[in-house]
Formats: C-alpha cells, structure tokens, sequence
C-alpha cells in the first residue's frame, strides 16, 4: 500500500443527503446533475464532490443487490433504487418512449422493476408514498 488516501469518499449522513438531493431533481441530463452537485455542495461544501463522484456513486448504491443471507438491505440503498426508477419515469415522460432496449426497466411499473432487484421491502415503501400523493 502506498498510504495515499483513496478519495474524498462518502459519509452516511452524505450518502443520505446525495440520495434526497436526486429524488428532489430527478436528474436527466447534464444540467440537472450539475443543480444536484450545488445542491448537496450547499450542505457537503468541504468535501468538494464532482459530478462524476456522484453519479459514480448513485450508480453503486442503485446497483446493489442484497446479500444472499440477509434480504435486507439499507435504507438509503432502498432510496437510491426509487430515485432511479423515479428518474427512469421522468425520462420516459420528457422523451414520449415507454420502452428501451437498452433498459430493461424503462416502462415497467415499480412492482416488476423492484421484483426484478430483488427488494420487496422497498416495494411496500414506494406503495405507501404512492399512497400518500
């Protein structure tokens, strides 16, 4: 090992705010994540995140899949999968297609796409804010 740092990494309570940050924005472009980085530098401004560190990371916690022994996975992970399936509806609705070769989870309903990640919990969670609007 070299002993030099690996990265500005992410905290819990960074992981949380990040996630919040793209379920208030829903970003589908440049523009967007660039209003999500100001957005969770306002509260992070010492950790000086890119956005690249950021999608990089959302795309790791929207990726996880729960561990063979245990079903169940972290909060925040389970808001990061519904900010993702979240920002897959709203690019469906701005581009008029309701599906996608090259996803296979654009068009679906949330109960398939959940289904499919393996996490019913979140399931019951996305059903009740539904629920709520």
């Amino acid at each position: 090992m070299s002993g030099k740092p690996r990265g500005k990494g992410f905290c819990a309570s960074e992981e949380k705010h990040m996630v919040d940050c793209i379920r208030l924005i829903k970003p589908c472009n440049i523009t967007q994540w660039e209003r999500v980085l100001t957005l969770h530098n306002t509260e992070f401004a010492e950790k000086d995140q890119d956005i690249t560190s950021l999608r990089r990371k959302f795309a790791a916690m929207h990726c996880k899949h729960p561990g063979t022994g245990n079903p169940n996975i972290p909060d925040v992970i389970q808001d990061a999968k519904i900010a993702w399936y979240e920002i897959k509806q709203k690019a469906e609705c701005i581009t008029g297609n309701d599906s996608d070769d090259n996803n296979e989870y654009l068009g679906e309903d949330i109960s398939n796409y959940l289904k499919k990640t393996k996490t019913e919990s979140v399931a019951m969670k996305v059903e009740d804010a539904i629920a709520l609007d």
